[in-house]
């Protein structure tokens, strides 16, 4: 059972997670591929605003770890530590290890596990990250897709 707060930050996933599952369910792989490309369009429009809205210096690891932050700490209810960090050597990890409204909302509606976290999640996040300083590489590390014991990835600036 989920909390109320809870509730109210996976909802909207619910409803993308069930669409996208829809989609894909009538369309196939194509509907993937699509999706992908919007929700990489989608996290880049977010991220360019919110970017904008910190008024922080372009470029560099830590804009692109608070960038993510702004967005995906309000969506993680009760954490206190950041989900993406900016190391010494200018690359973010950017690690989730409890809560996760997509993953929730992925349980809820049946969807596989994968091919919505490879085509929603993993793009949004890069779209995010490209905003910031499209000159970037992004490897995903650990997968809760995967049976890992958290999503873990890292963004490097090339």
């Amino acid at each position: 059972m989920h909390s109320e707060e809870e509730m109210r930050v996976i909802r909207p996933y619910l409803e993308r997670v069930g669409l996208l599952l829809r989609y894909y369910e009538r369309f196939g792989e194509e509907a993937l591929t699509v999706a992908a490309d919007f929700y990489n369009a989608a996290g880049k429009i977010l991220g360019s605003e919110v970017s904008k809205s910190l008024s922080m210096g372009r470029n560099s690891a830590n804009e692109i770890a608070a960038v993510l932050n702004h967005i995906l700490m309000p969506e993680a209810p009760g954490r206190v530590e950041n989900i993406a960090t900016a190391t010494d050597d200018g690359r973010v990890i950017c690690k989730n290890d409890a809560f996760c409204p997509v993953l929730e909302a992925i349980k809820m509606t049946g969807a596989p596990l994968d091919k919505i976290c490879r085509h929603f999640t993993w793009p949004w996040i890069e779209g995010i990250a490209s905003s910031v300083n499209p000159n970037i590489k992004i490897s995903v590390v650990k997968s809760r897709t995967w049976g890992d014991d958290c999503c873990l990835h890292i963004i490097e600036i090339q």
